[in-house]
Formats: C-alpha cells, sequence, structure tokens
C-alpha cells in the first residue's frame, strides 16, 4: 500500500494477477445476483452513469478478495481510525463494465451518503480489465481541480478512497474497461 498524491488514496499496484482476474471475472459472470441496465445514478433527473452493471454478494467472491479485505482494514487502521462494518455476505459489490461501443462513463459523483442509517466510509476500486482499452481514466476532483489517478489505468491494481471525494470515469474510446466497486460501511458521521 502506498499513499499518493495530496494523501486522497492509497493504491496497490498489481495486487491481482491475470489469472486472479480471469477467476474473479469467470466467478461474476457465474454467481452474480442481481444485473442493472442502469444503475440509478442521477443528478438533476439525467443519468450520470452509462455502465453495465452486475451485482454480486460479498458471500460469492470474498473468497478471491481476502487479502485485498485485510489490506484495507489495515490502511483505515494506519490512517483514518473510522469504526467500519465487516463486510456481510448479503453486501453487494459491483462489476462495472465500460465499453467504448456504447461510450460508456461516469460522470461527477460522491459515494459516501445514503439514506440509510450508516455512510459509506471508504470506496476501493479494482482494475479488473482483462484486454487493452483507451479511455475510461478515473479521475479526482480536488482543491487544484482535476487529478488523474493513472494508478488505475493498470489491470490489477486497486486503490481505497473515502468515500466523500467527487470522482468520474471518462469515456472510454476503445476496447473494455471493467472495475469492481466495493463499499466499505460504517456509522453515520455526525
Amino acid at each position: 500500500m502506498e499513499r499518493v498524491p495530496e494523501h486522497l488514496y492509497y493504491k496497490w499496484d498489481s495486487f491481482f494477477n491475470l489469472d486472479d482476474l480471469h477467476l474473479i471475472i469467470a466467478t461474476i459472470n457465474k454467481k452474480h445476483d442481481r444485473e442493472f441496465k442502469d444503475i440509478p445514478a442521477e443528478r438533476e433527473g439525467v443519468s450520470i452513469k452509462k455502465t453495465k452493471t452486475k451485482g454480486i454478494l460479498w458471500l460469492h467472491i470474498k473468497d478471491l478478495l481476502t487479502q485485498l479485505e485485510r489490506a484495507i482494514k489495515i490502511t483505515n487502521r494506519d490512517n483514518f481510525g473510522y469504526h467500519l462494518y465487516d463486510l456481510f455476505d448479503t453486501d453487494l459489490l459491483l462489476f462495472n463494465t465500460y465499453n467504448a461501443k456504447d461510450e460508456s462513463k461516469y460522470d461527477w459523483h460522491k459515494d459516501a451518503e445514503t439514506d440509510k442509517a450508516f455512510d459509506i466510509k471508504f470506496t476501493i476500486l479494482i482494475n479488473a480489465s482483462i484486454e487493452p482499452y483507451e479511455g475510461g481514466r478515473l479521475q479526482f476532483f480536488t482543491n487544484g481541480g482535476e487529478l488523474n489517478v493513472t494508478e488505475m489505468d493498470k489491470p490489477g491494481s486497486a486503490i481505497m478512497f473515502k468515500a466523500d471525494i467527487p470522482h468520474r470515469v471518462l469515456p472510454v474510446t476503445s476496447g473494455i474497461r471493467r472495475s469492481i466497486t466495493i463499499f466499505i460501511n460504517g456509522p453515520k458521521f455526525v
């Protein structure tokens, strides 16, 4: 794990190898629990997410992500000290497919607030791409403007960031970009 500019996020380069990614994707395709045509992500009544998304329960994928879960807990303990809920077997992870043919993208948004009795503390993203693609760059919006998160360009890499940071995925211009999103929850901030 390495801290990166402005302490906005933490990264794990090449956390998963290509064989790991193939196994993870095969598991998701076989055992996914939901498929979303358009996951509800809107701003002022306009859809801001254009991807194909499958949801998979933590139950079905946790054995493949145990080491990452441990790294997330250690990073929180050492850098934030937030009280976090464990991932439950019924928690849904998102598998996003951004296809250049569909001009897939995800405009500016934050993940932090929920209408439930908890908040999303961290967003974890895994680049699960298994073939080359172009575009699809992850960006954060910071006090200095747009920041390219180049670490997410490499398949198998993972990042962790506070879920209230505005971020987006630029359009994929060639090929298919795949990512896995894990939301780490905890008690509401008061």
